[in-house]
């Protein structure tokens, strides 16, 4: 579908979206991940032209960020995305029942009993 957003970068794209502008620190709270970790995200979502950032008129050492056109558009391909996909899931659960709902059960009864206790 033409989505260059990274993986790893959907949410933190998705809370600035919410934010309009935030900081880095604004982003790490939202997200509950640390400072370092949006930090690291950042210059390539600048460098793939989906958000830019500037300085903060009232702390020189805070840099704001927000979206660009390009990260508008992409988010909504990205939601795009993942609604055809949510719709593609119901109709294949539809067909052969809920398998993630499956997979999670098989895990709780493994963490309960693990396999070892069960041979």
């Amino acid at each position: 579908m033409g989505i260059i957003i990274p993986v790893r970068s959907c949410s933190l794209m998705t809370v600035l979206a919410t934010l309009e502008t935030a900081s880095a620190s604004d982003l790490a709270r939202e997200l509950e991940h640390s400072h370092q970790l949006v930090m690291q995200k950042i210059p390539k979502l600048v460098r793939l032209g989906l958000i830019q950032c500037r300085d903060d008129d009232e702390d020189a050492r805070r840099r704001i960020f927000q979206l660009t056109a390009e990260g508008i558009s992409q988010l909504a391909r990205f939601q795009e995305c993942t609604a055809l996909l949510g719709a593609a899931y119901e109709r294949l659960f539809s067909e052969v029942g809920n398998v993630r709902k499956l997979v999670d059960q098989t895990v709780d009864a493994l963490n309960e009993t693990p396999l070892e206790k069960r041979i």
